[in-house]
């Protein structure tokens, strides 16, 4: 069983975390995860139990970890999960704060002294149309016990809980994809990927 790798990326704006392990001989499969806040977004597996006879089998588990792990990161980046498309598309869209234009003085009518703003005029409320008008049931209102159940209210959102296995944020290296501009993806998963090597 060889160590795994763990890297978290920042992705518009969000923080992702991938986590690359093998489970050995006695389930010769390579498991990738991608998280985010203690979620589970995306499991790819590969198995290498043919093989398990060929004297370089290590060499071939960690080039199939390196693959998987850097295949995951890309793969987020480029928009190629749809799970983290959808949790994306489901986050709150940051609005921008709406300009607010300062008021062109105007002359005060004949008459009035200047300083003195008159009152504005009040606006007629519009008469309810047949689509905002409340619908009210026709005939007569059901007893309480057979009026049709109410949908139960949303549950809140269940608290983050980092899964055990999950390699702590402080201790893990973060890919930040606004440096793809100066270098490609490629050199800075590989340069991640080498840090993960000379780790102790």
């Amino acid at each position: 069983m060889l160590p795994g790798f763990n890297h978290n990326i920042r992705h518009e704006g969000i923080l992702f975390h991938v986590q690359t392990e093998d489970n050995g001989l006695s389930n010769p499969v390579v498991v990738t995860h991608l998280y985010v806040g203690g979620n589970i977004l995306a499991t790819r597996k590969r198995s290498y139990e043919k093989f398990a006879a060929v004297p370089s089998l290590q060499e071939i588990v960690l080039s199939m970890m390196k693959d998987q792990h850097k295949e995951m990161m890309k793969d987020l980046v480029h928009g190629r999960i749809r799970s983290a498309l959808r949790f994306l598309a489901a986050q709150p869209a940051v609005r921008a704060p709406i300009a607010v234009r300062p008021s062109t003085p105007t002359s005060p009518p004949a008459g009035e002294p200047p300083g003195v703003k008159p009152a504005p005029a009040a606006k007629p409320f519009p008469p309810p149309s047949s689509a905002t008008a409340p619908v009210r049931p026709s005939g007569p209102i059901p007893p309480l016990g057979q009026r049709p159940a109410v949908p139960p209210p949303a549950t809140a959102p269940r608290p983050y809980r980092r899964p055990a296995s999950v390699t702590p944020a402080a201790a893990v290296p973060t890919l930040d994809t606004s440096g793809v501009a100066e270098k490609t993806l490629d050199e800075l998963i590989l340069e991640f990927l080498g840090q993960e090597q000379t780790k102790p």
